[in-house]
């Protein structure tokens, strides 16, 4: 489990190969190719780039997550169990370092997301929901949670009038919801609680959930419903449906499988969904959708381009470059280089479309 994890922390990423649609609605088939790699440099269209300042006081080692608020750009630093908050020019503004047991201190960081209104930080830890204003970083208030829950809790999403959904590993139950208070269980568990992540916001502003291991489906959350939307068939590479783990030990005899687990990420604009999963040798494989012709790109992570897809909004993705990983004289390592980027800064946000007209001569 180590190793996926760590895979989704750096996540390197992109696509190559093209793949056939399902008949059914919103349903994709990816024909996996082992060798199949996709170049960055070929389907990147950048729109802008932010270098997140670097200075004595935030020196940032890998993201966990990263989110955006209204001008403001919070890193969930993975080492130093922090946050760090910047303009959305990349200026550094203040860090939440409160790890302890204090009424205004975190146990953990489990999962850190921006209020659906845009006014405040989240953060996720063992027994509630600590917030913190997004201007200023202001402590504000704690949410408790079901003490005999919250710890099964690990990612979670914000549905607006005090209302938060949370992908759990307890062994019953994947999903849960607490509506002013009252919590109860919305989707039993169909697969092993690998964490990784499970909820995205989409260009519409609806909220939807990442299918657990052994599924590959996207799901929309509405009201108390879990509704279909998208789903992805591996083919003879898809996780056997007989095949089951319910502890660590009978997961990890189960990894070392050759299929396709589950999928890591997802992210999704008016144009485009985005997902990323890993192969069946454990390599980071990503697969876009243009929505609007149905085509599916899809193959192995280009090793000299790793960009990390953190986030969308309605009409571009956001990903992280890491200077230290670019090493080749690939397109982005110039562009980096065109910052005055050394190994040692802090990583650089890219906003960026995928173009896909690069391919218009080979689709079918």
């Amino acid at each position: 489990m180590i190793r996926y994890i760590y895979l989704l922390g750096i996540v390197f990423a992109l696509f190559s190969c093209t793949s056939e649609r399902q008949s059914a609605e919103n349903a994709f088939v990816i024909n996996y190719d082992e060798d199949a790699e996709f170049d960055w440099d070929a389907i990147l269209q950048v729109e802008e780039v932010i270098p997140l300042e670097t200075n004595d006081s935030c020196m940032l080692s890998y993201a966990n997550n990263c989110v955006f608020g209204e001008n403001r750009i919070v890193y969930n630093d993975s080492k130093q169990r922090a946050l760090f908050v910047f303009d959305g020019k990349g200026k550094f503004l203040y860090q939440i370092d409160a790890l302890g047991v204090g009424d205004k201190e975190y146990s953990i960081i489990k999962d850190v997301i921006v209020s659906r209104d845009k006014r405040n930080i989240l953060l996720l830890d063992n027994t509630s929901i600590l917030v913190f204003d997004l201007g200023t970083g202001v402590y504000r208030n704690r949410i408790a949670l079901d003490k005999k829950l919250a710890s099964s809790f690990y990612r979670f999403a914000d549905g607006g009038n005090s209302r938060f959904y949370f992908w759990s590993v307890n062994p019953d139950n994947c999903l849960y919801v607490s509506d002013g208070g009252h919590l109860f269980a919305m989707k039993e568990r169909r697969g092993f609680p690998f964490v990784c992540q499970k909820f995205y916001q989409d260009a519409a502003g609806k909220l939807n959930l990442i299918s657990d291991c052994g599924q590959y489906s996207i799901e929309t959350l509405s009201g108390d419903s879990v509704l279909p939307k998208y789903s992805f068939d591996f083919g003879r590479w898809a996780f056997p449906a007989d095949e089951k783990a319910e502890t660590v030990t009978e997961w990890e005899k189960i990894d070392e499988q050759p299929y396709f687990k589950s999928l890591l990420s997802a992210f999704e604009t008016e144009d485009v969904l985005y997902v990323s999963t890993a192969t069946p040798k454990k390599q980071l494989y990503c697969i876009a959708v243009q929505k609007s012709t149905s085509q599916v790109f899809c193959g192995n992570q280009s090793m000299d381009t790793p960009v990390v897809v953190i986030s969308s909004d309605g009409t571009s993705f956001y990903g992280i470059l890491y200077p230290s990983l670019f090493m080749e004289d690939s397109r982005m390592a110039r562009l980096i280089k065109g910052y005055d980027v050394t190994e040692e800064d802090n990583p650089l946000l890219v906003k960026f479309k995928f173009d896909f007209g690069h391919f218009d001569t080979d689709i079918r």
